[in-house]
């Protein structure tokens, strides 16, 4: 029986950083921190979320086969290597990501879990978190692109972040899934 690999995908502001971390922090699951060649917020949680690299970097390990997810956006590329993932539960990216990880990694079986919310809602928490009207805007357009095929694709959990379930809610019922799965 192969581990898994849960796989949480979700348009920006759709709350998936925040479910996930609770997920790890009640559960002991570890996650992932992704690579990007992006600039860091001013946030403290922003440091934790990503390791901050150039494009050298990511040359580097594009060169030597490592990357086994990766995706660009505003200019940014976003990776992650497969040392990474061989060692970790869960992983965050954008549609585009999740099917390029099918492609190349197959150590693990994937477990793609949907996070969605209103458009009304993503537009409040990106504004919540400090981005611009103009990130926002960009942002909006951009998942527009990133997730047009959502709907048709296979998830093998969709759940719906828009506020009206408590976090420790939606973080008990994903883990009893992932619990479920796991036990198979």
């Amino acid at each position: 029986m192969k581990d898994k690999l849960f796989c949480f995908v979700g348009k920006s502001g759709a709350g998936k950083d925040t479910i996930v971390n609770k997920l790890c922090d009640d559960y002991g699951y570890k996650k992932i921190i992704s690579y990007t060649t992006r600039i860091p917020r001013n946030s403290a949680e922003d440091l934790k979320s990503h390791i901050f690299a150039d494009v050298i970097d990511y040359t580097f390990a594009k060169r030597c086969g490592d990357i086994v997810a990766e995706t660009v956006f505003d200019g940014n590329r976003y990776w992650t290597t497969k040392s990474q993932l061989d060692v970790s539960d869960i992983y965050i990216l954008d549609l585009p990501g999740l099917e390029t990880l099918h492609e190349r990694y197959s150590d693990k079986d994937i477990v793609a879990i949907y996070i969605t919310a209103s458009d009304t809602v993503l537009k409040e928490r990106m504004k919540k978190r400090g981005d611009t009207d103009e990130a926002i805007e960009k942002r909006i357009k951009n998942d527009e692109i990133m997730f047009k095929g959502a709907k048709e694709y296979p998830w093998n959990l969709v759940v719906h972040n828009n506020g009206d379930d408590s976090l420790d809610y939606i973080c008990q019922k994903i883990h009893k899934f992932m619990k479920t799965l796991q036990e198979e």
